[in-house]
Parts: C-alpha cells; structure tokens; sequence
C-alpha cells in the first residue's frame, strides 16, 4: 500500500486561512488612525443617529425626468455607506448606498467650505482623506443631476 504524503507536505499556495494578518493589521490601524484624526479635528466618528429625509429610492423616483446638468433647489438629508468614492482635486463623487437603492453624491470644495465655514475650513480636506468605501456617512444638500446623468 503507498501512502499518500501530499496531505503532509504543504501546499504551494497558501489557502485564505493561511493568510497573514499584517494586511489586515496595517488596514486596521489606517482605519484606527483615521478615526483619531476625527476626533481631533471635533468631528463623531460614530454618530448615533442621522435624520433622514427621503430614502434614496424615492429621491431617484421623483427626479427621475430632471435633466442633465440641472440642480433642483430641494434640500434632502440622506445617510449610506460610501460604495465607491473618486476625488479629482477640488471635486468630489462618492456613491452612497442606502437599503433602497444608490446615488451620488457631488462634492464641491467651494460649496462645503461656504456651508461650513469657520467651523471647519478643513472640511473638504477631511472628506478626501479621512473617508474610505465602506464608511457611512451622512450627507445634507440639494438635488442635482450630472452632466452625465448621475442622481
């Protein structure tokens, strides 16, 4: 009878249990990092709560006919998790997704830091760096469709 010595021997290619957790770690402590940076700055980064207007299914619904390029003076307050987010200098677009559907969200510097203010002439800044796909983050503006076609 030969025995079968592959299932001592270990395998070339590590398995998804055998992976290291440096990644995770050093993700972990980005993350970490992050969080303390918010907190110095006087932001929560864990808000207990968020009041939401208008789900994002109905925002897509009723402005589904608005044109592109045009913006519609209708203040909402949505929350969602940043599904994808592209910075380009002083221009922002994150994809928010709530349980009822997604939108994106465009980000102008000039537009957060006259809503901010003194208060936070950093905000625009924060958003950019201290925000990653997977955040929930709570957003307050009006509607506008891109040139592009996006909600």
């Amino acid at each position: 009878m030969v025995q079968d010595k592959s299932a001592n021997t270990p395998s070339a290619t590590p398995s998804a249990n055998d992976r290291s957790d440096s990644g995770i770690e050093g993700i972990r402590a980005a993350r970490l990092a992050k969080v303390a940076e918010l907190k110095q700055a006087g932001m929560i980064p864990y808000a207990y709560s968020w009041d939401v207007t208008h789900p994002i299914a109905d925002l897509q619904a009723k402005f589904a006919d608005l044109e592109a390029g045009a913006e519609e003076d209708f203040e909402v307050s949505i929350a969602g998790r940043i599904m994808a987010r592209r910075v380009f200098g002083k221009l922002a677009f994150f994809t928010l997704q709530d349980e009822t559907g997604t939108i994106q969200l465009y980000l102008e510097k000039k537009t957060i830091q006259a809503q901010m203010g003194e208060a936070n002439e950093q905000a625009f800044n924060h958003l950019k760096q201290l925000t990653d796909a997977g955040d929930i983050i709570g957003a307050i503006g009006t509607i506008k469709r891109t040139d592009k076609g996006e909600l």
